[in-house]
């Protein structure tokens, strides 16, 4: 048996439980699935739950499309993947507290910095 998300049960849970946002958290779409639920009691987003069933394709290709990548990252080569999402940043250069006062105009008001 396949694993994954199935787009079936993506139009099921939009046509039944669209008011609720269900598609939505099935689809990782956390934020809109919260707001669907935070307003279902007004009935729009029942409404709108049915025309994300026009939507529900795009998704699941998009699902797919992010399991594949992820899936072929990890057969090359497993550690790149942990790797890749650590930014490898460089050390920032700190200015001295002197020049960026003289920077900054701030000459006058400290007499005391030697410039």
């Amino acid at each position: 048996m396949k694993r994954g998300k199935s787009k079936t049960v993506g139009y099921i849970l939009a046509l039944f439980f669209g008011g609720l946002g269900a598609h939505l958290f099935y689809y990782g779409k956390y934020l809109r699935g919260i707001l669907y639920l935070a307003f279902s009691w007004t009935g729009i987003p029942i409404l709108l739950g049915w025309i994300d069933m026009f939507f529900i394709h795009k998704w699941h290709q998009q699902y797919l499309e992010s399991q594949e990548i992820s899936s072929e990252s990890l057969q090359e080569n497993p550690l790149q993947s942990i790797t890749s999402r650590v930014e490898k940043t460089e050390p920032k250069k700190v200015e001295s507290e002197k020049s960026v006062l003289l920077q900054t105009g701030y000459r006058n008001i400290f007499p005391l910095v030697l410039v």
